[in-house]
């Protein structure tokens, strides 16, 4: 049994929802045998925050800084880690840390002089 509602005078009542229509339970209050439905759907949705930032001296296109903080799906574990990666062109420095959320541990760890950080990202050698 569920809970069904008269089409026509919308009274509440329980009836089979697999009654063929010519042997449907009849409203109580009119008689009427139109009825809806109504389903309930609860969905549990995840943010992960995720912030990217450029600075740039003014009248200039290359930003002297740039970085990102946040969340990013892994393709290697199937889940979120933590990242924080900057990029100080002004200063000449690369950092980029990856920490899984779950269990604390440090998955990636590099900070170096930026002019040593090549071959990565963009920069990767092309393959023929």
């Amino acid at each position: 049994m569920v809970k069904v509602w008269c089409n026509n005078c919308k009274t509440e009542y329980e009836a089979k929802s697999d009654e063929p229509s010519d042997r449907r339970t009849k409203c109580p209050g009119c008689g009427s045998t139109s009825r809806f439905f109504s389903v309930n759907v609860v969905a549990k949705a995840l943010t992960y925050p995720d912030l990217e930032y450029k600075g740039r001296p003014e009248g200039r296109r290359k930003p002297f800084i740039k970085g990102k903080i946040g969340y990013e799906p892994s393709t290697k574990t199937q889940r979120w880690m933590w990242r924080e990666q900057v990029v100080d062109r002004r200063n000449g420095h690369y950092k980029k840390v990856v920490i899984d959320p779950v269990t604390g541990e440090v998955i990636r760890f590099c900070e170096e002089p930026l002019r040593k950080h090549q071959g990565y990202g963009s920069a990767k050698k092309k393959m023929h």
